[in-house]
């Protein structure tokens, strides 16, 4: 009689079971970050079970939902334990059980769009902010802007020459006249870039 078929004939009654060994598996079949549960759905059942020094040792039967995915042979305590999978359909079976338990206990953190109310510190009625010149991406020069205090309609054409620190605030911009002037950035509110 082979393996399989002594796991397909295993005696499954409380009295021969066993804790999966869940870490093992998991590795096994490449699943991160399950180490222990208690969910009933996966049972282990020795095939024939000994003592090397303080550990139980043999060959196991793994039922998923009371179907056969797998056994294990494990000869000796310092030896690991081998899995053996009825199918590649099996084995991909328990992997994704695994895997949804693995997520169930290590839920990732989200934070939900929904949830937003105010979608950035740069956030100014309908538009955003820049704090220094040299924040502007040089490929959105010739954008359009809005005037904090005005609601003048400008174009930023570049930022201004850096001189010294105190010049990174000041950009030019070609206002409504057609003329070009200095501003500082603090003073334009720019339109968010979507479809309008």
């Amino acid at each position: 009689m082979n393996l399989k078929e002594l796991a397909l004939r295993v005696r499954k009654d409380p009295k021969n079971t066993f804790d999966p060994s869940w870490e093992k598996l998991a590795r096994c079949l490449d699943v991160e970050g399950l180490y222990w549960s208690e969910d009933p759905r996966l049972k282990c059942y020795w095939i024939d079970v000994w003592f090397c020094t303080d550990t139980h040792v043999g060959e196991r039967a793994y039922y998923l939902d009371g179907e056969l995915v797998c056994a294990s042979i494990q000869p000796f305590r310092k030896y690991d334990e081998s899995f053996y999978f009825v199918s590649a359909e099996a084995a991909k079976k328990l992997k994704y059980y695994l895997r949804d338990l693995a997520d169930q206990l290590n839920p990732i953190e989200i934070k939900l769009l929904d949830d937003i109310t105010d979608i950035s510190a740069n956030d100014y009625e309908g538009g955003y902010m820049v704090m220094y010149a040299s924040q502007l991406i040089p490929r959105y020069y010739h954008q359009t802007a809005k005037l904090k205090w005005t609601d003048e309609i400008v174009t930023v054409s570049t930022k201004m020459d850096r001189l010294d620190k105190e010049n990174d605030r000041s950009i030019k911009v070609i206002n409504a006249d057609g003329k070009t002037v200095a501003m500082d950035c603090r003073d334009l509110i720019f339109d968010y870039h979507i479809e309008k």
